[in-house]
């Protein structure tokens, strides 16, 4: 009855951007057992609370504040802070 799990966290130092997920089940259906491991794929998000596009907490507030928003690579800060090198 209790098998799901939710968490969320600030990724700081930034402006006011976190991550997190809701409502896994982490109960596997088949052996009706806890998974001893899982991996869930986030996404970050902006509050909307804050100015800026750096790992920086010095930040004028967003006035009016905007609705949260997830970044994606159509949205993602100018200076690609969460852009992987690497791809």
């Amino acid at each position: 009855k209790n098998h799901y799990i939710s968490a969320i966290t600030k990724m700081a130092p930034s402006p006011d951007w976190f991550s997190g997920f809701h409502d896994f089940d982490a109960l596997n259906d088949q052996s009706q057992t806890w998974y001893k491991e899982f991996t869930i794929e986030t996404f970050p998000y902006d509050a909307g609370t804050e100015n800026g596009d750096t790992y920086i907490i010095d930040n004028s507030p967003t006035i009016p504040a905007r609705l949260i928003s997830q970044f994606t690579t159509d949205n993602v800060p100018s200076n690609g802070v969460f852009l992987n090198k690497k791809r």
